[in-house]
């Protein structure tokens, strides 16, 4: 659906993006992921036609940004990260407005109510858009984006200023519009890259540091951190023999004890080792023990409550990635930018 090679744009002597190649194939949900300035907006305003590359070439559905901007642009439903909208208007008004813009004439109402519906924005449906809460507006911004149906969908920081009960509907609502959208967005919220897409491509310096799933990234790049709560061992020397059981299961390296959150048993924290070999970032890989371990204290007599992964392995990932040197010319190469 997307081919990215060898992109850079640069304002100016300064360089926003670049190199960066990377594809995503059709249905997939992907997510850029990075600090403020790595690059991510640049990157989708560029997928969007909003801006020309300096170099490089970007390809929707085979069709070059450059050369064929307005079939690309048939394609594509962007939200930038301020959606377009117009107070004055009431919703359905103005996602009729924005599906003739689309080149929608014939059918625009139609559309505009099918995307209410996808948007399950039905019930504002006659509001002016100005009193409309923050969650609304980006529900309606995303409807102005699908309003022609399209392929593909760019939206940049898409869940920015939500609340926790609309991130969660705006998550779902993500996850419905994948079965007809590709969709490409960007975030710097973790949890929410990691709840909603099905790979994530780590920016940085407007280079991708990173790219795979979740266990990917963090079976790649960190020990896997485990919490293993488990029923008070009572008799005398109980909480030796716990420690003493998940030690022995090859490949963890710590054992610590702290308080569990819940209230229910001992909780127990293991990190595993290493396994010898590298992955894509020559990295050790991470061997990953949950089912050994649990085999471990049933066989041993120990009652298991939970094994839950700590929440904030991707957070470590993502720190390691920005606070890795990465070499990367900073300025316009001689002899010119190619596109500006």
């Amino acid at each position: 659906m997307i081919e990215i090679s060898d992109l850079h744009k640069y304002y100016g002597e300064r360089k926003a993006v670049g190199p960066l190649t990377f594809s995503i194939e059709k249905g997939e949900i992907v997510g850029l992921l990075g600090l403020n300035g790595a690059g991510k907006t640049t990157t989708l305003r560029i997928l969007a036609c909003d801006l020309l590359p300096s170099s490089g070439s970007v390809r929707v559905d085979g069709r070059d940004v450059v050369d064929e901007p307005h079939e690309v642009r048939k394609r594509i439903g962007y939200l930038p990260d301020r959606p377009p909208l117009y107070d004055e208007m009431r919703v359905h008004d103005y996602l009729v407005f924005a599906a003739r813009l689309r080149g929608v004439h014939n059918g625009a109402d139609k559309a505009a109510t099918e995307a209410e519906e996808l948007t399950q924005i039905q019930s504002v449906h006659n509001e002016p858009i100005q009193t409309l809460s923050h969650g609304f507006k980006q529900r309606v911004g995303i409807a102005q984006a699908i309003v022609h149906k399209p392929q593909l969908l760019v939206l940049d920081e898409p869940i920015s200023g939500l609340d926790p009960v609309q991130i969660v509907e705006m998550r779902n609502l993500l996850k419905n519009l994948k079965e007809k959208h590709t969709i490409v967005l960007s975030s710097h919220i973790l949890s929410e890259i990691s709840e909603t897409c099905d790979r994530i491509l780590v920016i940085k310096d407007g280079r991708i540091a990173a790219s795979g799933t979740e266990n990917e990234l963090t079976r790649g790049l960190t020990e896997a951190s485990i919490d293993v709560v488990v029923k008070p061992v009572v008799e005398k020397g109980g909480d030796v023999l716990v420690e003493a059981t998940m030690s022995a299961v090859e490949g963890v390296s710590h054992v610590e004890r702290h308080a569990d959150q819940g209230g229910d048993g001992h909780a127990w924290s293991y990190r595993s080792a290493p396994e010898a070999g590298t992955w894509a970032y020559r990295v050790s890989a991470v061997k990953d023990v949950r089912s050994e371990l649990v085999h471990a204290l049933v066989h041993a007599g120990v009652s298991v409550l939970e094994v839950r992964r700590s929440a904030r392995e991707l957070e470590s990932v993502f720190l390691e990635l920005s606070a890795r040197p990465q070499a990367a010319e900073r300025s316009a190469p001689k002899g010119g930018k190619g596109k500006t």
